[in-house]
């Protein structure tokens, strides 16, 4: 009885149902039977899934009729997967869950992990499955242009280094420095033109050492010819004129006569080859002036369209004083008419006996000539300091800045002469010449550092720069002194005097060293 009443209110339900449904679709039709009739904003009377109010479902249709899709339903690339179906790229039709892994640098099959070949790790745009034999340097991939780098850059398997060998010369183009010159190429004998003829990076240089002074192949550069330099010449001052592209020294021109050195001036288009003025520039004094007998260590200055020089003389051998003088254009000299314009100290002092071989510099923070200068007691020769708003007047540093070495066996232990002293980026920088009590007058050039141009540190490599000692007969086999630096590029080149014996002759010549001065303290 029970199921009989069940099924009678069965049946009632459903014919309630029907006729509900016929009234709601009297001009239409339910075909998906879901209730919504096509004419009652069902979009789509053919899925049972779309009608409105219906929960928006990953399928590609507007379920819910109201006109949009959700983010995600839309397949953008056509390879039949939705951005909701988990197409990790709906833009790229390589790209969906199962897709096969390609070499393009992407997770095609959406895993969440791209191959680790597929990386482009040195960003040159190839990748390792795309024959990049070393994705960690950018110039090595497939085509790429050989390098001399030892490296197989074009990764075809070979490693080319450079290319061939144009000019001839046993050395591949990697490797020579000048693959159109078969005369150059690395262990080439040096020839003084001025060209790298063995690839050291170091111009008229055989094997080159960097952070060394390297002898060029040129040997002595200014010397005696004939003139009345019997003795030779030494003691330059290196001035380069960049409006003109022409190096100018001044020098000392020693007379076989002791008593009549004299400043000589020589010019050069490349610092190598020198053509001689001739005739003195400057010469001694009348008899009886302070500077009668000999001149010596000038210093030259350019500044606002005149010549400055600084220099030594004296009237007897012992006394000797420095001097100045102006030119208009480095030739024709007027002597000061206040000189002797640095005199002797008291008696008593450290430079009671001579003042000598000035080395000045005009300091632009300062807006004041600066002067280091030797000063001797009778007994050693220490570097003094002097300052002038002028250049003429001088107001001396109470005692000398740089000492003899200690023990006097050292190898500046008995003097320290000749120096010259640039202030690059901020630091003073000294080139002095030194001997010692057992190496008297075997002059070696040494290098110190300031920051005030006052307190000296001393390169704990010291001397930087010795006599040949390997070439008895070199010019400067015996001693080299007074050494000027000049910087040319990343180049510094130092014009030094060198003498074969102690009695001459003196010869100047030129070494270079890519790296000679300490580092600014930070």
């Amino acid at each position: 009885m029970a199921n009989l009443l069940l099924r009678f209110a069965f049946l009632g339900l459903l014919a309630i149902i029907v006729l509900a449904q016929d009234e709601c679709c009297d001009e239409g039709q339910d075909v998906d039977g879901d209730f919504y009739c096509a004419n009652e904003n069902d979009c789509n009377d053919n899925d049972p899934n779309v009608h409105p109010g219906a929960p928006e479902l990953c399928d590609g249709q507007d379920n819910d009729c109201d006109g949009v899709l959700l983010p995600g339903e839309a397949d953008e690339d056509g390879d039949g997967v939705l951005g909701c179906a988990s197409d990790c790229d709906d833009a790229n039709a390589d790209t969906y869950p199962g897709a096969p892994e390609l070499c393009d640098g992407q997770d095609n099959d959406c895993d969440g992990v791209t191959p680790p070949d597929e990386a482009d790790q040195d960003g040159d745009t190839y990748l390792l499955c795309d024959g990049d034999c070393d994705d960690a340097d950018p110039v090595t991939y497939p085509g790429a242009d050989e390098v001399c780098d030892g490296k197989d850059n074009d990764c075809d398997g070979a490693v080319e280094e450079g290319g061939g060998d144009e000019d001839g010369d046993g050395a591949s183009a990697c490797e020579d420095c000048d693959d159109t010159n078969p005369d150059i190429y690395p262990g080439a004998t040096e020839s003084c033109d001025g060209t790298d003829d063995d690839c050291d990076g170091f111009p008229d240089v055989t094997g080159g050492v960097s952070g060394a002074w390297n002898r060029t192949a040129c040997g002595a550069l200014v010397g005696y010819d004939g003139g009345m330099d019997t003795l030779g010449d030494d003691q330059p001052s290196i001035r380069y004129d960049s409006a003109s592209g022409t190096y100018q020294m001044w020098y000392r021109m020693i007379d076989g006569n002791a008593y009549a050195h004299a400043i000589g001036y020589a010019e050069s288009d490349d610092g190598v080859t020198w053509t001689k003025y001739g005739a003195p520039v400057l010469e001694p004094g009348a008899e009886g002036a302070w500077d009668a007998v000999r001149l010596g260590y000038p210093s030259v200055l350019y500044l606002n369209g005149t010549y400055h020089m600084w220099y030594h003389g004296n009237e007897n051998s012992n006394k000797i004083l420095i001097g100045h003088a102006t030119s208009p254009d480095g030739i024709a000299w007027t002597k000061d008419p206040g000189n002797p314009v640095l005199r002797l100290g008291e008696d008593g002092t450290w430079d009671q006996s001579a003042v000598h071989a000035p080395s000045v510099l005009f300091d632009q923070e300062d807006a004041l000539f600066k002067m280091w200068y030797a000063g001797y007691d009778a007994t050693n020769v220490r570097i003094g300091y002097a300052t002038s708003p002028d250049g003429t007047g001088w107001m001396k540093y109470d005692t000398y800045v740089l000492d003899v070495g200690t023990p006097s066996a050292e190898w500046d232990g008995k003097r320290v002469v000749f120096c010259r002293v640039k202030k690059i980026d901020g630091l003073f920088h000294m080139w002095y010449s030194g001997d010692g009590v057992e190496n008297t007058f075997t002059y070696e050039i040494g290098y110190a550092w300031s920051t005030d141009g006052l307190s000296w540190t001393r390169d704990d490599n010291n001397p930087v720069f010795s006599y040949n000692i390997g070439d008895g007969g070199a010019f400067d086999a015996y001693m080299v002194y007074a050494g000027d630096v000049l910087q040319a590029g990343t180049m510094f080149a130092i014009y030094y005097s060198g003498a074969p014996t102690l009695s001459g002759p003196m010869s100047i010549g030129v070494a270079i060293n890519d790296a000679p001065l300490a580092a600014t303290p930070q």
